[in-house]
């Protein structure tokens, strides 16, 4: 059962309620929600939080429309219906389905802890009271140049959140030293820089591998970071393609 809507950036807490509202009661033998949205236009954490707010007991996997180079935008869409800020779900029904999600980061810190001192939902302004484009110039001497994106995408703000850890990668940098991020961060919050270990998230992959082949799918999705890819280049290939083996895979970066 599929469900498609618009979502207005400030409206995503309760758009997030409404749609998981009408999930629920789409039928009684949901497996799993198939979920995506469009990251760059609306803040995709808080569409879930609102969807989880009305207690969801099963696993909701996805991706979003990330377009971020070209600044030409990206939407969803669902047969006839298309958002350039919104969601589409796909509810997975039926009792005999089976719906085993996992996943794994690979980013370690290469920072000290900083703290989020001004914040304003996806827009972080200051860290540690200065200007949160000068964490990327002291670290790593990235401008807010035409090369921003390119060079920050490795380059994610890893922060802990309700004991799940976070990768966050800015998306813009601003004039003022602002930064637009992939998700919203708040005030007080701590984050350090990270880096994507390459023999780490191969070394993940192993286990998940075998967590999958106990399963038994059928079929696996697969749905990974861009950054994953400009990270492992051609090695990208050690993380994904031992799925095939255990099953028809299919996916998205």
């Amino acid at each position: 059962k599929t469900f498609a809507m618009p979502c207005l950036p400030g409206s995503e807490y309760n758009t997030g309620r409404y749609l998981g509202k009408a999930v629920r009661e789409a039928g009684p033998d949901i497996a799993g929600i198939l979920l995506f949205t469009t990251p760059l236009s609306i803040d995709a954490a808080e569409l879930l939080a609102g969807m989880s707010a009305g207690g969801n007991e099963f696993p909701v996997f996805g991706g979003g429309a990330g377009e971020y180079e070209s600044g030409c935008g990206s939407m969803v869409f669902c047969g006839k219906d298309q958002f350039s800020q919104g969601v589409v779900a796909v509810a997975l029904t039926g009792s005999d389905v089976q719906i085993d999600a996992h996943m794994y980061l690979g980013w370690q810190p290469i920072s000290k802890e900083m703290s989020v001192t001004d914040a304003d939902g996806v827009l972080l302004k200051t860290v540690d009271n200065v200007p949160a484009l000068q964490v990327y110039e002291r670290y790593l001497e990235i401008k807010n140049d035409r090369d921003f994106f390119p060079n920050v995408l490795k380059f994610p703000l890893v922060l802990e959140r309700n004991g799940h850890t976070y990768a966050h990668v800015p998306v813009l940098a601003y004039p003022d030293g602002a930064l637009r991020l992939s998700h919203a961060v708040k005030t007080g919050e701590k984050f350090l820089l990270g880096y994507g270990n390459p023999e780490l998230i191969i070394r993940n992959a192993a286990v998940l591998h075998k967590k999958m082949a106990e399963f038994g799918p059928e079929a696996i999705l697969l749905f990974s970071c861009a950054c994953r890819r400009h990270l492992l280049q051609d090695d990208v290939d050690l993380e994904t393609k031992p799925f095939q083996a255990i099953a028809p895979t299919v996916g998205f970066y």
